[in-house]
């Protein structure tokens, strides 16, 4: 009965996963990283529902920074 959240918590995680898999170090741009963040929050949204919710609000001329990989990932992970 829960076929619809298997699906999508499964792409989720597999787009999380390929992207910290790939993106170890360098450069990213912090639109792909939010990409990333968002796949993660997404997966704990279905783990936990109803525990917390999330709102992205960046301007769009910030998504093409470049900033270090999973710098904002590990915030979030840990927060």
């Amino acid at each position: 009965g829960k076929n619809r959240e298997i699906k999508e918590f499964t792409k989720y995680l597999a787009d999380y996963l390929r992207f910290s898999l790939w993106h170890t170090n360098g450069m990213i741009r912090l639109s792909d990283e939010m990409k990333c963040v968002e796949n993660y929050l997404e997966i704990q949204k279905i783990r936990f529902p109803g525990t917390f919710s999330y709102i992205g609000n960046f301007e769009a001329e910030v998504m093409e920074i470049q900033i270090p990989s999973l710098l904002i990932l590990n915030f979030v992970e840990n927060a």
